[in-house]
């Protein structure tokens, strides 16, 4: 199935084919109607899942504040560094 799809993917077909998708695919990106209903679908999710947990998950990975890191008697490297407690996952008590 594999040499099948690749070469259709090499053929004129399929190259024709995947320009045509291309450019469907920009159209559709460029819509306003069709960005109003991602938005909305992107809305919709992060309100199932907790929205806000990903916004504070990216503050932490980009260096901001996390638990106990801000106090000046943190443990060097933060709390999943190398001064957290051991067996504790990085977590400190």
């Amino acid at each position: 199935m594999l040499k099948k799809l690749t070469d259709l993917a090499n053929s004129e077909k399929g190259k024709e084919f995947a320009d045509k998708a291309t450019a469907k695919a920009k159209q559709l990106a460029s819509d306003p109607d069709t960005r109003d209903k991602i938005d909305a679908a992107r809305k919709k999710i992060s309100d199932r899942v907790g929205g806000d947990k990903p916004a504070e998950a990216d503050k932490t990975a980009a260096g901001g504040p996390t638990t106990g890191a801000s106090s000046p008697t943190a443990t060097p490297g933060g709390p999943t560094g190398a001064g957290a407690g051991a067996g504790d996952g990085g977590k400190a008590a």
